[in-house]
């Protein structure tokens, strides 16, 4: 990177330029080339000194780092440059370090800067990201997952359904959910016939906090080119548009009438009749929020997963830029 070091003693720039002086050991200026990798990229000074204010040259009077010790702490990058300048007869070290857009860890770690006013740093927290979908649909959620790594690498932590234990602790199992910053909800026919499925999107949309880090992908017929082994389209498509909706709300009214029936036919029996109230419970908030639900979908109008897919999934980046921003 060329500077004009005239020009910037007169105005300062602050930033993707960080002023160090004195010198560092070669651990925080591993961590200073990854903060600087994970923004936008820029340049390392080091000799000058930023009082906030002004420019003060001072001199580089410390041993330049070695380029390979470097790249060994940093994983491997190696998309910088290191040199000496002279600025008012002193020496200068310069390290103009490029961005990378997956990340660049230091020991492991993902970097930022605090501020853009000093060099303190801080660990880059991964968006933790749930895909909620039936296994119906798990070459889609294959291609979301595949999508986001991609773009984001180490800045995302990717979850499934499959990952988690539903049967063991329901509520064990929602509040792990809950943890996630942004959850993506594949909706299929099947989806929508799902007790797991649609007991955890009820219970999420219930709740004020969760809410806003829910993302909906709706399945279509043109989705159905996606898929190696391709599902009905009765079984992909979902039915959430017009009266045919009200379809849904049918099927859960009777599925928590039969549980209700089987219950009463076995209330001699305890150990079965505590499973079934526990289905009967969850059945019926999802009885009491299908419709609630459906209405959500019906008017969201979501996109269905070709279009996302041909636009990068450029909605769910942007959740996923506001998580890292927080």
């Amino acid at each position: 990177m060329s500077i004009d070091f005239d020009e910037l003693l007169e105005n300062p720039q602050r930033g993707n330029i960080r002023y160090i002086h004195p010198g560092e050991d070669k651990d925080t200026i591993a961590k200073m080339i990854s903060a600087l990798a994970n923004s936008a990229g820029g340049t390392l000074l080091f000799g000058i000194y930023d009082d906030g204010c002004k420019l003060h040259v001072k001199g580089n009077a410390f041993d330049i780092p070695k380029m390979q010790d470097l790249v060994k702490i940093l994983n491997g990058f190696d998309r910088f440059n290191i040199m000496e300048t002279k600025v008012k007869d002193k020496s200068i070290l310069q390290i103009d370090v490029q961005q990378k857009v997956l990340g660049v860890k230091c020991h492991n770690i993902l970097y930022t800067f605090y501020s853009e006013y000093h060099n303190r740093m801080q660990e880059i927290k991964p968006v933790k990201i749930f895909i909620s979908y039936n296994h119906l649909v798990s070459e889609l959620a294959d291609i979301v997952e595949e999508n986001i790594n991609k773009t984001y690498g180490p800045k995302v932590l990717i979850s499934r359904d499959t990952q988690l234990q539903y049967r063991d602790n329901i509520d064990k199992f929602m509040e792990t959910i809950k943890e996630n910053d942004v959850i993506i909800s594949l909706i299929s026919d099947s989806y929508l016939k799902s007790e797991a499925c649609m007991y955890e999107i009820i219970e999420l949309m219930r709740d004020p906090e969760y809410h806003q880090r829910l993302a909906f992908i709706i399945s279509s017929e043109c989705d159905l080119k996606l898929f190696h082994n391709q599902p009905a389209r009765d079984n992909l498509v979902p039915k959430i548009y017009g009266a045919q909706r009200f379809d849904y709300i049918k099927y859960w009214t009777s599925k928590l009438e039969d549980y209700i029936e089987r219950l009463n036919e076995l209330q001699a029996h305890y150990t079965s009749t505590l499973e079934l109230n526990g289905a009967i419970r969850r059945i019926g908030k999802i009885s009491d929020g299908v419709g609630e639900f459906l209405d959500f979908l019906n008017k969201t109008m979501g996109q269905d997963f070709s279009t996302m897919l041909q636009n990068d999934f450029i909605e769910i980046n942007k959740m996923i830029n506001q998580s890292l921003d927080d």
